[in-house]
């Protein structure tokens, strides 16, 4: 079965013209001469970026940033963020910066910089050329500019609101409708039915899947119509502010969802979860061309962990902590 034969769903599960408040918000953007200047500066900086991650491949000190030594990250990555940072602060000195690998900005900011400075650590170490680093600038917390670089191979992507997207000068868009018998390319996470539901229609029909070990780069080929869908469960804000103007001004879908609502909701902005920092959001995100994430979002939907089992984990994680501290003691 291919995609454009799974029938709908009866269930309204996407909507893409309300937010999680129910209504598109009316905020005023920026006007297009100061996104303009943002965009030309980040189209700049992340161009010096990639040359410091070409420069410094190769004999790489690696840490590891979690007990099963599956988060890597490099001198690289805090080299790239400290001059990224840096460069913010220096012409735009009343804006915040907000990095993986750095710390919390202080106060409340209307413009801040989300940077990712190797997003595929783990590809770029290994020598897999499917790495790109990301920055993204929010305006009242929308995202308003976004450009991904992919460092090898020196493409550079890029948009802000109102503007169009562009890969190295040219206009681009998402893949249109697929046609024929021709099924849709999809990036889904390895063992992607552990986290997200699942119907007997949509794994037969859901085309060819592939994994590239690097969100950031997975948004980039959506736009450029490469990919026609990737859905992740968990991203953090720094892997997808890059990505997500992009392809929205590519003709693209963005969307995350609502526990709440059990709805696939546009991605209008980034709030941080109730008594959260900014650094703390994560939801799961669905993105590509508008006919295949409509179709295939009504059959794929995150897997969440009853709330009596996640409970159970919390306290499980502070009896361990109390044991810990008890053995310490003696």
């Amino acid at each position: 079965m291919r995609i454009h034969t799974i029938p709908h769903l009866r269930r309204r599960i996407i909507d893409t013209t309300a937010t999680e408040s129910g209504a598109v918000a009316a905020a005023a953007y920026p006007d297009d001469q100061t996104l303009v200047a943002l965009e030309a500066a980040a189209r700049e900086w992340i161009a010096a970026a990639g040359e410091i991650v070409l420069e410094k491949r190769g004999n790489l000190k690696v840490e590891y940033k979690d007990a099963r030594q599956a988060d890597p990250v490099t001198e690289v990555d805090r080299a790239v963020e400290a001059y990224l940072t840096g460069e913010v602060a220096a012409r735009f000195p009343g804006h915040a910066v907000l990095g993986e690998e750095g710390q919390d900005p202080k106060g409340t900011h209307e413009y801040e910089w989300i940077i990712d400075p190797v997003d595929g650590t783990l590809n770029y170490v290994t020598g897999l050329p499917l790495y790109a680093i990301s920055i993204g600038v929010l305006f009242r917390r929308r995202p308003v500019v976004g450009v991904i670089l992919f460092p090898m191979t020196g493409e550079l992507l890029w948009a802000r609101r109102g503007g169009g997207a562009y890969r190295d000068g040219e206009r681009i868009h998402v893949r249109p409708k697929p046609e024929g018998k021709r099924g849709a390319i999809v990036a889904l996470p390895v063992g992607y039915q552990g986290s997200f539901t699942t119907s007997k229609e949509l794994r037969a029909g859901i085309g060819e899947t592939r994994s590239l070990g690097s969100i950031a780069y997975e948004m980039g080929v959506v736009a450029a119509g490469t990919l026609d869908l990737a859905a992740f469960r968990g991203p953090k804000i720094w892997d997808i502010a890059g990505g997500a103007p992009i392809i929205t001004e590519a003709g693209g879908r963005v969307l995350i969802h609502s526990k709440r609502q059990g709805a696939w909701l546009p991605l209008e902005r980034f709030d941080p979860p109730p008594g959260g920092a900014l650094r703390a959001w994560s939801r799961s995100v669905l993105v590509g061309t508008p006919h295949v994430v409509e179709t295939l979002g009504a059959y794929l939907q995150p897997r969440y962990a009853p709330a009596l089992l996640v409970a159970g984990r919390a306290g499980l994680q502070a009896a361990k902590r109390g044991y810990t501290s008890s053995r310490a003691v003696r």
